[in-house]
């Protein structure tokens, strides 16, 4: 079996869904298999998305729903029960607890597959900010919370290996979960520097429509309860009294959009923000590039106690642009160490002004910041780098399965 993580038929048990756009979820899943594919593995996948993967020779695609979880759910089981007879597959790699319970019950349980489970995050915190955010009825909510529970504790119990993105999750999946440290690999997540790159500001403001002589703010990602842009739009008064220049770009949609929108035209400040809306991966670049300063103003809540190793950073910092992002572990090292931003006190809309002012009025501070943040990007955190280490996992579980023999796993 090879020892870099190549050569390997991997199930990758995660749907992907075009209609959720250019998330993070969808990113990070897009360029791990172009990772892994690139390493000469094989990737089974599940999707709808119509984004073309680089290396299409090496990704056999089973095609799945983009709208209704039902469907989408009875889809895929349908389709690994086609495959169960007679495939055989060398490692199952899950990003999803749902999915990867599946993964397990066609494959592992039956032919011994071993199972690598990658952790972002919990989905129960997930689903509890959303719905408290949203107003789910309380049967509805505990049942989301009791799945999600459930089936991620039968997936972490039944996984011959864990990637944790962060060193937070590492240490809350040995204290709160009880899991064994030595299944556990911390990998950071990464940046697709090949478009992530610095780019020529005026050029992208002429391609989006957007005036020359403002100043721009970014945002990018998902419209998320734990991304905390309500406390940006707060800070946009202060910032406007300081930098009248400034104006604003929020990249993205979620569910929490409407009540944005909402706070902002209470605050004044509607004009000063464009609100784009989704746009495709390969287009937020543009935005990015068109910027002066980046932010990620995560909350506390779900983020604090794990720590965050937040995709849009990675691509912020690729692109050369200096970031304000809340000081929450993780974001804090990585700001340090990379000397590509400031840390700021989270949820606290004045501290987020104060850092953005700062650098909208210091130019130098900028092209210092941006400079050193993509170096330390491009060095440590590009998908190839990511999809490197995920596949020396891979590679050790499937020999490791290899010599034990299949058929036998605990």
């Amino acid at each position: 079996m090879p020892g870099d993580g190549s050569g390997l038929d991997i199930l990758f048990i995660e749907p992907l869904k075009s209609f959720e756009g250019a998330n993070g979820k969808v990113t990070h899943s897009c360029e791990l298999i172009d990772g892994l594919a690139a390493r000469h593995n094989r990737l089974h996948i599940f999707s709808t998305v119509d984004r073309p993967f680089v290396h299409t020779d090496k990704i056999i695609c089973s095609p799945i729903p983009d709208r209704g979880n039902l469907r989408l759910y009875g889809s895929i089981v349908r389709s690994l029960l086609r495959k169960g007879s007679s495939r055989r597959y060398d490692v199952i790699y899950t990003r999803n607890s749902f999915f990867g319970v599946l993964g397990d019950l066609f494959f592992g349980r039956i032919h011994g597959t071993p199972i690598i489970c990658e952790v972002n995050g919990f989905f129960g915190d997930e689903i509890r900010l959303i719905d408290d955010n949203h107003s789910s009825s309380f049967i509805a909510a505990w049942m989301n919370q009791t799945l999600c529970t459930v089936s991620e504790l039968y997936l972490l119990k039944r996984a011959d290996a864990i990637i944790a993105v962060t060193a937070g999750i590492k240490r809350h999946l040995i204290e709160e979960y009880g899991v064994d440290e030595k299944k556990i690999t911390v990998i950071e997540n990464g940046a697709n520097t090949g478009i992530f790159r610095p780019g020529d500001q005026e050029e992208a403001r002429n391609k989006l429509g957007l005036d020359i002589s403002a100043r721009y703010v970014c945002f990018t990602g998902n419209f998320a309860p734990w991304q905390g842009l309500p406390d940006l739009i707060r800070s946009i008064p202060l910032i406007r009294d300081t930098c009248p220049a400034a104006r604003f770009l929020l990249v993205g949609d979620g569910v929490m959009r409407k009540q944005c929108v909402a706070l902002a035209d209470e605050l004044g400040v509607g004009d000063r923000i464009c609100f784009t809306g989704r746009v495709a991966y390969e287009s937020v670049p543009d935005y990015v590039t068109a910027s002066d300063v980046c932010v990620a103003p995560f909350i506390r809540d779900r983020n604090d106690k794990i720590g965050l190793s937040p995709l849009k950073v990675y691509e912020y910092m690729g692109c050369g642009k200096p970031v304000v992002a809340s000081d929450i572990a993780g974001v804090r090292e990585l700001l340090d160490l990379s000397g590509g931003g400031i840390p700021v006190r989270p949820e606290d809309p004045q501290a987020i002004a104060s850092a953005v002012t700062m650098l909208l009025v210091d130019r130098e501070k900028r092209m210092q910041m941006g400079r050193a943040g993509c170096e330390y990007v491009r060095k440590n955190n590009s998908w190839e780098v990511v999809a490197r280490k995920v596949g020396e996992v891979c590679s050790e579980v499937a020999s490791r399965q290899s010599q034990n023999g299949r058929g036998h796993r605990r």
